[in-house]
């Protein structure tokens, strides 16, 4: 369970940015991509409707911290309950999965509104950040 939960935080981390660096992530596509006013205008808005799913979402850490002490029991107790294991893995890696469509989203939503060619380039800098995941 705990390299589960290890696997979902690394996914979370490496895929995607929030806050600070979602807005990062829009200037470096901005320079990429050679966006125009109306592009960016429209990304501006998917990355803010994005911020705000996140926003109303917790965490996966927030979540396996409410579950602390379920977590602790399935460590410490013996026999190990598998039930109990699977319950609390399943609670952390919905949260996870629901953050990660939000994601993808956001990402379709960018390749959407990309010409042929910024589309070509988007789709090299996503294969470039995939990279490091092999």
């Amino acid at each position: 369970m705990m390299r589960c939960i290890g696997l979902v935080l690394i996914g979370i981390l490496v895929l995607a940015p929030v806050g600070a660096k979602a807005q990062d992530s829009l200037g470096a596509l901005i320079f990429e991509l050679n966006l125009n006013q109306g592009q960016i205008d429209q990304i501006r808005w998917f990355f803010n409707q994005f911020a705000q799913k996140q926003g109303s979402l917790p965490t996966a850490v927030d979540v396996a911290l409410q579950h602390r002490e379920a977590i602790r029991e399935v460590i410490t107790r013996a026999p190990f309950n598998p039930a109990q294991a699977q319950q609390v893995s399943q609670q952390i890696s919905s949260i996870a999965a629901q953050r990660m469509v939000n994601r993808l989203e956001l990402r379709n939503q960018i390749f959407q509104v990309l010409t042929p060619q910024q589309q070509q380039q988007y789709i090299q800098i996503v294969q470039q950040s995939l990279e490091g995941l092999e």
